[in-house]
């Protein structure tokens, strides 16, 4: 993982030097990814942080909905589940409301943590939670998530 990191952070270094926000993002999406695979979700907050505040200025929806899915995984890392579940539910919908497949190992990490939730939580209480964020359009799912992101730990 930690020559996959450094990779990325020189990336997302080259990627802020030429004001180029897209690749930054997807870097720093990249970035939280090996964060929550890795167990540090302090880390995974800080780059879903920086995420959001430059998501701001950007109208491409599907990093949108890739950043509410890495939130999913961080708070399923903290075993905050309702809300990992909550977030999944959102991202998954909007995916595909947009025609939009994962990438497979996107995919695998998603399911290995959308379990891990699912098996804390109960089937019942993982899909309540779930259906609840297939509801949220775009922008309040995005407003909820930097709220969480902001909070305390």
């Amino acid at each position: 993982m930690d020559s996959a990191e450094h990779g990325f952070r020189q990336a997302l270094h080259l990627a802020r030097g030429r004001g180029d926000v897209r690749a930054a993002l997807i870097f720093l999406h990249n970035l939280v990814r090996l964060q929550v695979a890795a167990g540090r979700p302090d880390g995974a907050r800080a780059s879903a942080l920086e995420s959001h505040a430059l998501l701001g200025g950007v109208g491409e929806d599907v990093l949108k909905f890739e950043l509410i899915e890495v939130g999913a995984g961080i708070a399923s890392v903290l075993g905050e589940h309702e809300t990992a579940a909550r977030f999944w539910g959102a991202a998954t919908q909007r995916y595909a409301d947009a025609g939009y497949r994962r990438p497979a190992e996107d995919q695998a990490q998603l399911e290995r943590l959308s379990t891990a939730s699912r098996l804390s939580l109960g089937d019942a209480a993982f899909v309540s939670a779930e259906a609840a964020g297939r509801v949220l359009d775009i922008d309040t799912a995005m407003r909820e998530l930097g709220e969480w992101l902001r909070r305390d730990p």
